[in-house]
């Protein structure tokens, strides 16, 4: 535990509002590159590391996103604040009064009405063209000579921290930097290992504003089938704010078998074939694993890359997270663990029990 913590805080660490992943790609370059014989970034930033597992088998692409939610900067104000807009889909009611990091340097607050002299309608409005960030400056000409601007990315200040249950962990980016971890983890472990195929590990981009990297490199790599590994949100809070997702943090990782958002006709049908390898994995290890259809609710990086090239069957194994896109989202690492194992088997074990759905 001890271990996935310290890696983990380490990768939330890093900055990467979706559009701004520099500093995640060019670590996860780096680190890939120790692991696998072929790493490519793309212009965009999209990161595949491939391993050949030196037996016959299918290209199996295993992806993760590497951007996190946040803001950007859209103007300064004559006396020195700034205003923003949210990245991702992020709940305004959250800002208020926390710290944020303006393009990775400089420090600020977003404005709010202290709570002794508001009102409960006034607390109430906290709406994304209201949003300003204190950052100390006395004018916007104090502003430009700090050298920031519009289009600068805003992310949480929220490090890594473990609960008193230390298998609980608590910070901004878990989503989806944990899916990253589990990555990472799996190409250690199968280094100098056969398994059927070929392995492509993919960290993309700019999921969180229209999985646009995801098509990108699907569409580069061409895989035979993809397990998608990110978070999921649940709520088993005694708000109960979801609760047709029976999901619950501890109970192990998640397996969508239908994603997506009706209004906006997106999402993703998951591979019954990709799918049985996961929940076999999970059953010949004596793992648990969770079950959800949580059609109408979200999507995922899934949706570009089933539908790529000439299509992908795909699959998920994901984090249950409380708290998603808020500065301190809670994960049990005890479900990371469970996903490591499970992905470790499924890529050495069952690769050759794969068959598509309709062939």
């Amino acid at each position: 535990m001890d271990g996935l913590f310290n890696k983990l805080q380490e990768l939330t660490a890093l900055t990467g509002v979706s559009g701004r992943e520099h500093e995640v790609v060019k670590v996860l370059k780096e680190q890939f590159s120790s692991l696998a014989a072929d790493v490519i970034v793309d212009s965009f930033g999209n990161v595949a590391a491939l391993l050949d597992g030196g037996l016959p088998g299918p290209k199996v692409m295993v992806a993760v996103h590497s951007d996190e939610v946040g803001a950007v900067v859209t103007a300064v104000t004559p006396d020195g604040f700034l205003r923003i807009h949210t990245v991702g889909v992020v709940d305004c009611k959250i800002f208020p009064g926390i710290r944020l990091l303006v393009d990775n340097r400089i420090i600020g607050t977003v404005v709010c009405v202290p709570g002794h002299t508001s009102s409960r309608q006034g607390s109430e409005k906290n709406d994304v063209q209201e949003l300003l960030v204190d950052i100390g400056a006395k004018s916007a000409a104090q502003v430009a000579e700090w050298h920031i601007g519009p289009g600068m990315a805003v992310n949480y200040v929220s490090p890594l921290t473990k609960l008193t249950q230390e298998n609980l962990v608590m910070g901004k980016a878990v989503d989806n930097r944990v899916g990253c971890l589990i990555l990472l983890k799996l190409f250690e472990y199968l280094q100098g290992k056969q398994f059927s195929g070929t392995l492509c590990g993919v960290a993309t981009v700019q999921e969180e504003i229209g999985m646009r990297g995801a098509r990108m490199i699907t569409n580069r790599i061409n895989p035979d089938f993809a397990i998608v590994i990110d978070t999921v949100p649940l709520d088993d809070t005694p708000l109960k704010s979801m609760p047709d997702v029976p999901l619950r943090l501890g109970d192990g990782p998640v397996l969508q078998k239908w994603i997506g958002r009706d209004d906006l006709f997106l999402g993703t049908v998951a591979s019954e074939s990709v799918s049985k390898l996961l929940c076999d994995a999970s059953d010949e290890l004596g793992l648990p694993i969770q079950c959800v259809a949580a059609y109408g609710k979200w999507v995922t990086d899934g949706a570009a890359i089933h539908t790529s090239g000439s299509g992908v069957p795909t699959s998920f194994l994901s984090i249950p997270r409380r708290y998603g896109h808020t500065p301190n989202e809670i994960i049990d690492l005890n479900d990371v663990q469970y996903a490591i194992e499970i992905m470790k088997y499924v890529i050495e074990k069952k690769i050759p029990d794969f068959k598509p759905d309709f062939l």
